[in-house]
């Protein structure tokens, strides 16, 4: 599944001559709807999304995105005025060009969701979920980055990855990375030569009903290798819905923000980190008991070595979850 490259028409209106006076240079975003993609005056894309009804409806003003509904656009086609409709304008107010290229594709997939002409409602609520994702700017670190490649790498080697992504956790705070309210998957990853991984004591102490898997990478960064974003389109390339695709920039874009420009240039060895995937029964590793810590004692973590860990095959693993490796 490969998303329409947006961001190539983005930069020929972006570098094109306006020749029609008061009027946005458009092109269409789809054969399918009557969208289009334009550019303003700042070099920031703009989307015009045409609804079929016009209520009244707050704009919306943050400090990357602006949400103006119901607006009277004059709009020039291949240097021709178009007729002028009321239409959403999505506003991107910043022009660096990664984030650009998330926030095409974001919208791009949300308008495929969507009717041909959405209601206002329905718009407005799946544009709630873009101005949530490019409004909270988390700081992030070495580990985050190396985390979430490690779950991204479990998803595309997985043989079900939409249901992977279903089941990925909401916040990078959760107990489990994966988690189908049924059983667990941990994802653990180290850049050591040693296969060593850090617990929180509740990790490896899931409630008695649930299965746990930990899935274990060993990686290395390199100068040019694999970035999270190369990842990522191995995966859209594999996935079969759409709602995936979305759930995917989400977890990506909650993750590390803005960010994108730092995060592109960050590799890790592809190859190493395949070959190196294994997985383990949390029954099957060395832990401590919830029982033995004391009273009024918490956070309590600890590192596990798994050199005399023996492994599990993918075809031993029973639910759907852990049948989804």
């Amino acid at each position: 599944m490969k998303l329409a490259n947006l961001f190539q028409k983005f930069d020929e209106l972006r570098n094109s001559i306006v020749e029609v006076a008061d009027a946005y240079k458009v092109a269409p975003v789809s054969k399918n709807n009557g969208h289009k993609l334009g550019c303003s005056e700042n070099g920031s894309p703009v989307f015009f999304i045409e609804c079929s009804d016009a209520p009244n409806v707050a704009n919306i003003h943050l400090r990357i995105i602006d949400v103006l509904f119901n607006q009277k656009c004059n709009l020039s086609v291949n240097n021709k005025l178009i007729a002028d409709k009321k239409y959403c304008m999505v506003i991107m107010k910043d022009s660096e060009d990664d984030l650009i290229k998330y926030f095409l594709d974001v919208i791009a997939l949300i308008l495929e969701q969507l009717p041909k002409q959405p209601t206002t409602r329905q718009l407005a609520i799946e544009l709630a979920k873009i101005t949530r994702l490019f409004t909270n700017i988390p700081t992030i670190s070495a580990e985050t980055i190396q985390g979430l490649w490690a779950e991204m790498l479990l998803i595309e080697q997985s043989s079900n990855p939409d249901y992977l992504i279903k089941s990925w956790h909401i916040s990078p705070m959760d107990k489990y990375d994966f988690n189908d309210g049924s059983d667990k998957i941990e994802v653990k990853s180290t850049t050591k030569q040693i296969r060593s991984h850090l617990f929180a004591i509740e990790q490896l102490n899931p409630n008695t009903r649930s299965q746990l898997i930990i899935a274990s990478i060993q990686m290395t960064k390199t100068g040019a290798g694999c970035s999270l974003f190369d990842l990522e389109e191995k995966i859209i390339n594999k996935i079969k819905d759409r709602d995936s695709a979305i759930r995917l920039k989400e977890v990506i874009v909650s993750t590390i923000g803005t960010h994108l420009s730092e995060i592109s240039s960050i590799c890790y060895d592809y190859m190493q980190s395949v070959d190196s995937l294994k997985f383990y029964d949390y029954k099957d590793i060395p832990s401590i008991s919830l029982d033995c810590i004391p009273q009024g004692v918490s956070n309590v973590h600890f590192s596990v070595d798994f050199s005399n860990v023996i492994d599990v095959e993918r075809s031993s693993m029973n639910g759907l979850l852990h049948g989804s490796l």
